[in-house]
């Protein structure tokens, strides 16, 4: 029973010892979006001012990563209506660390967010 007790405390020491890539998650904006597109293929995209490029945020007719269609629809016209009134959107994406905004991947490649902020 020590002797387990004992492995045991070596083990948990390992493991809050070990080192780890720490992830925060990464707030993008807000900032005005000034173009949204939505391609034929259902497709969301906006020009992310904190990448300088455009980034996939969802597909209207399709699941993509994890994200349903419906809830797609909302988030376009989340962007549309700041869009059109010049409001700032922020994007949040879980599992990035903090500065990855500025380097995330492009259209397709982009990480799908955990939500969109409107913020007027």
């Amino acid at each position: 029973m020590r002797n387990t007790r004992f492995v045991c405390a070596i083990a948990l020491a390992a493991l809050l010892m070990s080192p780890e890539t720490a992830f925060a998650d990464a707030y993008c904006g807000p900032a005005v979006i000034t173009r949204s597109l939505a391609y034929s293929d259902g497709s969301v995209k906006i020009f992310a001012p904190w990448r300088g490029d455009f980034v996939t945020i969802c597909n209207l007719k399709a699941n993509w990563k994890g994200i349903d269609p419906q809830l797609c629809w909302s988030w376009y016209a989340k962007i549309d209506n700041a869009v059109s009134k010049g409001n700032k959107i922020g994007v949040y994406y879980g599992g990035a660390a903090p500065g990855d905004c500025a380097t995330m991947l492009t259209y397709d490649y982009a990480p799908a967010p955990l939500y969109i902020e409107l913020n007027p």
